[in-house]
């Protein structure tokens, strides 16, 4: 397969030559002054592996691999998808020929054998180079339309890290099972790392025939020879030699066990699985249809991801999750910013797990000194990059198998930097592998050159760093810094006391790093998110602390995409990066990104965040906020509410509460008329039973949580009959509570129903009780709940829903406004608001008692006409109902999508109707501000294809017409053309079509991507608020939209 010298090719893609950087043609483009490159390393192995003539990256991460080739050839395109494939680098490969275009998917597994037809494996679709389709091919990547329309063909389960964890781990569980649990699992974890490492060093043919024939071993020339041999115990034997002989050559950690001992452990029955991974055959269904992993080009950080797992139960249990490869990208991405070199600079990673971050500092601090020293000599390389590995880089975990396998890790990205012949000459000439742990009883002996340590990281009396430029980590999460723990002394002690929410082990971890940075340094660790976001006593209390201590700069909040992210874990993660030192003011700068998912990140796993998803925040706001009587409200409201959201909840906030009504168990001395506390909890299977306690209920009627009939209004008929009224609990509640009248509502908020009669609930439903002079008004509360605009208002405002499970705590619940009629601005009316509802609840359970209605019908017609009356109650405009059922309607069944429910209404291609009235309500809301005799007027246009769409605005005189009947707006890619040649900051492609605002003359061009959360009414109405801003900064200077 040969190069072809033409060129013309990118002008066809409508690549261009100008305006920011984002796609290289060549190794030597990355090194142009102002690129910013910060996963160059990644890159420039693509380029080398792949022999590449350009790739395209989007927020510095690499999207789509360009290659030019004379023909399309199967043999040599099956080769190049392997490669592709094992490397791992880009979700698109494209392969361009004079007459055509093929374009490949990287999640896709290779097959060993050819497809009968000829087709090469993992082939998405096939352009005509003289088609449009060249032409809308990279708008439609960019946007994630490519990824929606082919989304089968990008499953990222089938990308090749998380397919060669998933084999590994199957692997690891079949031999466990083979070897009936006497198989220790230190001892299995250090053989599989060995294996990988010995299969590396034969795939870049480091070691080969010569090698194995030293051992004995003839007409054999890779491990997976070594594993073939028959019978097995031959084959375990020449495996045992060939790792005393690698240990004796490479030494290192993966070596220094006493391997005599661990072949005695080892089964000769092991092999087989063993043989099966090597050889590529699915461990699961025993299929062997695929070719097998290529190790010389699966990047590092993939392999060294196998720690998530190799987790054990209880590791688990402590909070401890992988770091996903692009995360960690993203995250070092964010973390050295601010940082011109990273050479000279020390690094700490307290928690390392796998060492996936000081593998990526590696390589970025490899690819650096590489840069600056393009003719050092082998030895020079081998040497200053070893110096690099043991002495800027350092990493503490409490796990074993952990720091073997950072140690794994950093051996194979340190020999990923030589050519074979350089890690030959060097082996020959007695250059051993470096000992890179400090293990607390000093295990296997010999000189450690490295800084990785076994041990706690709030151990006393440690050699740790405590001068490094930048901490950063995936610290454990979980509430196991109990009393009695390291952590919990260390936060405790005089010298430094400091507070732990929930005994939170990641708080922890928070304080500890500042101990270990330098004055002038950073940190930045992955985070749970109630780091942020509780709001008990201490967890406010540390977030008080922490921003007035630390100048935090950067948060990130990945909440939306917590099960592309951290499947496993029971939270959302925080990205949050902060200074030793403290903020110079209440005016330091805080940039929040809170991006959400797309199909950019749900089928190709790469972050783009939108401008609708940055903003930036002052520290003096934040820590206002945190004595707010809600506090923290700041970092929620700023993830999804927009501005006009913000003015609309700061509205109703001026209104009485509903705590202001209800009281809780704990106010003791209160003239508040209702009662709110949660049902009793029954006594569980583990609890004691001496401990229980007996519960006197009012009434054998009892109702589930999870019940259908936990609508709007419940009647005794469709509950059930408790055995007795006596009862014994782990847990009781205030007997008042189960009394009518009485309102119930489940604590995720999905169930709302009055009940004019007793009943009892367990703890799932909080119930909030009244006197029987005040039915009315508890009927009118609980349509009030049911409605749109308390929905609204308790997702804008609550800690939890919209951002991990969908829970309203009692103290969020109580927030909502609930001012009583006779405060309102007219009483009159308001009551007869209320009075108006109570007969409509109360007409339409006796109706739902009747034979033969429709229940689920009924409610839905009575909560219309309700719907309106509440809003009235509040005064509601219309401009705040659009707000509102924008949030409900679209934002609350988007919030967190899995895998399995990946198309939700957020990014569901917009219709032509939704765009006609998205450009409306634009110009009307402009219009309500223009001077005479000016009007503005809009047009909207689409294009599936490409998944963008572009509203033009236009400002005219009254009474005449801006756009012609014939002028034809739908040729979207010369629109964006134009567009990207006009506007003076020259952006590319992708940074148009990701929202921009671009004025043209008379004209306003407003680009956005197709998904519907782009045109909602609240879009409009934000967008119309931010160009009238626009155009009043530009009327200051004289710039005013002519």
């Amino acid at each position: 397969m040969s190069v072809s010298a033409n060129r013309g090719w990118r002008n066809e893609f409508g690549i261009a030559s100008d305006g920011p950087k984002v796609f290289f043609g060549s190794k030597a483009e990355l090194d142009a002054p102002g690129v910013d490159a910060s996963q160059g390393h990644v890159v420039r192995r693509a380029f080398d592996l792949l022999k590449l003539d350009g790739v395209l990256c989007t927020e510095n991460t690499p999207l789509v691999y360009f290659k030019e080739v004379k023909r399309i050839e199967t043999e040599e395109v099956s080769r190049l998808h392997r490669k592709f494939w094992n490397h791992g680098g880009a979700p698109i490969l494209v392969l361009v020929a004079p007459d055509q275009v093929h374009v490949y998917s990287g999640l896709i597994r290779p097959l060993r054998q050819a497809d009968p037809s000829g087709t090469v494996r993992g082939l998405v679709e096939t352009l005509d180079r003289a088609s449009a389709a060249i032409g809308e091919f990279l708008p439609a990547v960019e946007s994630g339309e490519f990824f929606r329309k082919n989304e089968k063909s990008f499953n990222p389960a089938h990308r090749v890290d998380r397919d060669l964890l998933d084999n590994l781990q199957a692997t690891r569980d079949k031999l466990v099972a083979t070897s009936t649990g006497k198989l220790d699992t230190k001892v299995l974890d250090a053989l599989l790392c060995r294996l990988v490492f010995a299969c590396y060093l034969f795939d870049r043919e480091i070691v080969g025939e010569t090698y194995l024939r030293s051992i004995g071993l003839r007409r054999a020339s890779h491990l997976r020879d070594v594993l073939g041999v028959q019978p097995r115990p031959k084959a375990k034997r020449y495996l045992y030699d060939l790792f005393r002989k690698l240990g004796r050559d490479f030494n290192g950690d993966l070596f220094s066990d006493n391997l005599d001992a661990e072949a005695r452990l080892v089964h000769s029955s092991y092999i087989d699985p063993l043989d099966g991974f090597f050889r590529a055959t699915d461990v699961v269904s025993g299929q062997g249809s695929f070719w097998p992993y290529d190790f010389a080009a699966i990047p590092v950080e993939a392999i060294s991801a196998i720690y998530e797992r190799f987790l054990h139960g209880s590791d688990k249990r402590q909070g401890a999750f992988y770091t996903p490869r692009f995360l960690a990208e993203l995250v070092l991405d964010v973390a050295l910013a601010k940082m011109p070199s990273l050479l000279g600079r020390r690094y700490l990673d307290p928690a390392c797990g796998s060492g996936i971050f000081l593998v990526g500092l590696f390589n970025r601090m490899a690819e650096e000194w590489k840069q600056a020293n393009p003719t050092a000599r082998n030895d020079r390389r081998a040497r200053e990059l070893r110096e690099i590995l043991c002495g800027n880089l350092s990493g503490v975990d409490i796990n074993p198998t952990a720091c073997r396998i950072t140690a794994f890790s950093l051996y194979l990205a340190y020999l990923d930097q030589l050519s074979p012949r350089d890690v030959q000459e060097l082996k020959e000439n007695g250059h051993k592998l470096p000992r890179l742990v400090h293990y607390p009883e000093k295990a296997g002996g010999g000189k450690v050159e490295g800084n990785i340590w076994c041990g706690d990281f709030f151990a006393e009396g440690t050699e740790y760093p405590a001068d490094a430029d930048l901490v950063i980590g995936n610290p454990p999460w979980g509430s196991t810094a109990v009393e009695g723990t390291s952590a919990a002394k260390w936060c405790a002690h005089p010298d430094h006391p400091y507070p732990v929410p929930d005994k939170q082990i990641s708080a922890a971890f928070v304080w500890k790093a500042t101990q270990h940075v330098a004055d002038s340094g950073r940190i930045c660790l992955v985070l749970p998110h109630g780091t942020l976001f509780n709001h008990s006593t201490t967890a406010l209390d540390f977030q008080r602390t922490l921003f007035n201590r630390h100048a935090v700069d950067h948060v990130l909040n990945f909440a939306d995409y917590q099960f592309f992210l951290f499947a496993e874990a029971r939270h959302p993660a925080l990205v949050v990066t902060y200074r030793k030192k403290a903020p110079e003011d209440r005016q330091h700068a805080i940039e929040y990104w809170g991006p959400k998912t797309d199909w950019l990140v749900t089928r190709a796993e790469v972050i783009a965040i939108t401008p609708e998803d940055r903003c930036t925040l002052r520290n003096g706001e934040v820590l206002d906020d945190l004595e707010g009587e809600d506090a923290p409200q700041i970092w929620k409201q700023r993830y999804w509410a927009t501005a006009r959201d913000r003015r609309l909840i700061d509205r109703l906030s001026l209104y009485a509460r509903l705590r202001d009504q209800v009281r809780q168990g704990k106010e003791k001395q209160t003239v508040k008329r209702w009662l709110i506390a949660e049902g009793f909890q029954p006594v569980g299977e583990n609890d004691d039973p001496a401990k229980a306690k007996l519960l006197r209920l009012t009434s054998k009627l009892f109702i589930e949580a999870t019940s259908p009939k936990l609508d709007l209004f419940l009647s005794p008929e469709e509950c059930v009959q408790l055995p007795s009224k006596e009862l014994t609990a782990r847990r009781t509640s205030n007997p008042l509570v189960f009394r009518a009248p009485h309102v119930l509502v489940s604590t995720g908020f999905t169930s709302v129903a009055f009940a004019d009669f007793n009943v009892s609930f367990r703890h799932a439903i909080r119930g909030i009780s009244g006197p029987k002079e005040d039915r009315d008004l508890l009927i009118f509360l609980a349509a009030y709940l049911r409605s749109s605009l308390a929905r609204y208002f308790l997702f804008q405002t609550s800690s939890n829903w919209g951002i991990s499970r969908q829970k309203v705590h009692v103290e969020e619940l109580l927030r909502l406004p609930f001012p009583l009629p006779d405060v309102m601005p007219k009483p009159q009316r308001a009551w007869k608001i209320v009075k108006e509802i109570g007969g409509i609840v109360t007409s339409a359970a006796a109706k739902a008692a009747e034979a033969f209605v429709d229940r689920e019908a009924l409610v839905r017609t009575v909560s219309d006409s309700i719907e309106g009356l509440v809003d009235e109650y509040f005064d509601i405009l219309p401009l705040e109902k659009a707000l509102i059922d924008d949030t409900v309607r679209v934002t609350i069944p988007s919030v967190r999508p899995t895998r399995t429910r990946p198309l939700v209404p957020t990014i569901e291609p917009s219709k032509e109707q939704q765009r006609d009235d998205y450009t409306k309500r634009l110009c009307d809301t402009l219009n309500e501000w223009a001077k005479n005799p000016f009007v503005v007027q809009g047009r909207a246009t689409a294009s599936a294809k490409l998944g963008i769409g572009v509203a033009v605005l236009q400002k005219t005189r009254s009474g005449e017409v801006a756009f012609e009947p014939t002028e034809d707006l739908g040729d979207l890619l010369s629109v964006l053309e134009r567009l990207r040649k006009v506007t003076s900051q020259k952006l590319n492609t992708f940074e148009l079509i990701r929202g921009t605002k671009v004025f043209d003359r008379d004209r306003l061009y407003l680009v956005k991507p197709i998904g519907q959360r782009f045109w909602t009414q609240t879009a409009a109405l934000n967008d119309a608020d931010e160009i009238a801003g626009t155009i009043l900064m530009q009327a200051s200077k004289g710039m005013a939209w002519q």
